[in-house]
């Protein structure tokens, strides 16, 4: 006797080999996530996402059990959530993953903590550089902004920009002439 169930049309058997090859596959993401992975990394491994993960695990029955006894394996819980505020050092509980500040006023003063910093990083020469050799323009609201680029970059660029910008002028000027040649010629 090779099969223990008798299938009357060949649709069946090949279902219940697919229910079958699912419930090891599930079977399998199950021992990885009881084993202390996340479904993020489940997933990276296997080429799924992380929701595909937990679509085919809460389809198997024992993923439910195991969930009711030990909670999940996500990040959040295994990490500590109290962490010291940057600016101020003080140790708060944070709401969020990226969170650094304990409030408002620590962002705000931090962030004007380092806007009075004298360095300025070049987005082009990748250096940190004095502010002064940035230049700088008034916005409308009368604050006073600074290039993304040194003065020495910016002054390549904007030659660059230059000749590139006249050189297209140029070139369409040549050709205007070239085909108003043309036509004379042909006329």
């Amino acid at each position: 006797m090779t099969n223990l169930i008798e299938f009357q049309n060949p649709a069946e058997e090949l279902e219940t080999k697919y229910v079958l090859a699912g419930a090891k596959r599930a079977k399998r993401l199950l021992m990885k996530y009881i084993h202390g992975k996340t479904l993020l990394q489940i997933g990276t491994e296997e080429g799924l996402s992380r929701e595909r993960i937990r679509q085919i695990l809460t389809v198997f029955p024992l993923y439910h059990e195991y969930k009711a006894k030990h909670g999940s394996n996500t990040v959040n819980e295994k990490v500590s959530r109290k962490i010291s505020c940057q600016y101020c050092k003080k140790k708060f509980i944070a709401r969020f993953r990226g969170t650094k500040f304990c409030s408002r006023e620590c962002y705000y003063k931090m962030k004007i903590k380092l806007n009075n910093h004298p360095y300025k990083h070049c987005a082009h020469c990748k250096s940190f550089k004095l502010k002064n050799q940035f230049y700088s323009s008034i916005s409308k609201n009368g604050y006073v902004k600074l290039s993304g680029y040194c003065k020495k970059c910016q002054r390549v660029f904007s030659a660059n920009n230059y000749r590139r910008h006249y050189s297209e002028i140029r070139e369409k000027q040549r050709k205007y002439y070239y085909n108003l040649k043309n036509k004379i010629l042909t006329s």
